[in-house]
């Protein structure tokens, strides 16, 4: 199909932009494209590649500060990113911040057994013997946790969410924890106790889930987790801004789909004057990916 399309409007590509992750199939036919017609082969980073899309989508902006949330993509360190405040152009980007890295213990099991994602948020708060695994099945689990594919999505983190409040248990479907979450979102509202901070670049996440339960509302308890995390967040995306004389930041990832939070972003992102930035005619998921690693190639040339 690809070969039919490059037929088809007589493409002879110069470069060719293939994501950084290793094990993505299509790297191999982007090796094959770039050897048969002599191109520049070069890897693009996932949340990059997002951020550019958007740059691409706004008017062709030379260049944003946003924040990148998905599910996840391969980071240059070899972790899984996907809760991250970049500071992109097309030539290069600064990783300015990221969540918290939680494990993912079993790799792809973590994502649809959610108790997994309970158990390495509580051994980092030093709740291990709160588990709902046998002991046994925990000490294996314990095991893992240093060999474990760390993670920084902001995905992750409503998954846990909507398994530490009871919403859903077992995800069966791509986003069905987030998706179950995002009615509590819309109606709750800040309280107290769910405050963070960002140190050395990181914003802690792992101990906003102590407090969970003692919130008498669980919309409020969710609608405080996110919204302190998006505070850190548009606090360092909008210093970067200011710093290039800026007036907006982004926002972009399979998790900009939820409403409320491009809601919560906005009202934060308000107080520091700045303006939100969204998709509005290239998808904001995966989707898009293309499109910014085309424009990043484009830009090599």
């Amino acid at each position: 199909a690809i070969r039919f399309q490059m037929s088809l409007v007589g493409c002879e590509p110069q470069v060719v932009a293939e994501d950084l992750h290793p094990a993505y199939l299509n790297r191999r036919l982007a090796s094959e494209l770039a050897e048969e017609y002599s191109a520049d082969l070069i890897d693009v980073q996932h949340h990059w590649a997002h951020v550019a899309s958007l740059m691409a989508d706004c008017d062709s902006l030379s260049r944003m500060t946003a924040l990148a949330l998905d599910g996840t993509g391969h980071g240059d360190d070899g972790k899984a990113w996907g809760g991250e405040v970049l500071s992109c152009d097309y030539h290069s980007y600064k990783r300015l911040a990221h969540l918290e890295y939680i494990p993912l213990l079993g790799g792809q099991k973590a994502l649809t057994d959610l108790r997994r994602l309970r158990f390495a948020i509580d051994e980092m708060n030093g709740d291990g013997n709160k588990t709902s695994f046998s002991d046994s099945e925990a000490e294996v689990l314990r095991k893992l946790i240093p060999k474990s594919v760390q993670t920084s999505s902001f995905g992750r983190i409503l998954d846990a969410l909507s398994f530490y409040l009871g919403i859903c248990d077992v995800r069966t479907y791509d986003g069905e924890p987030a998706m179950k979450l995002e009615p509590l979102l819309a109606r709750g509202r800040l309280v107290e106790g769910f405050e963070t901070e960002t140190v050395n670049g990181v914003i802690r996440t792992a101990h906003l889930f102590r407090n969970l339960k003692k919130c008498p509302d669980p919309a409020d308890a969710a609608y405080s987790v996110v919204y302190n995390i998006l505070c850190e967040m548009v606090d360092q995306a909008a210093a970067d801004a200011d710093a290039n004389g800026e007036d907006y930041i982004g926002i972009t990832g399979g998790v900009s789909y939820d409403t409320p939070i491009v809601s919560m972003t906005e009202k934060i992102a308000a107080k520091y004057g700045k303006k939100v930035l969204c998709h509005n005619r290239v998808p904001n998921g995966d989707g898009g990916i293309s499109t910014g690693q085309a424009a990043i190639a484009l830009h090599r040339l």
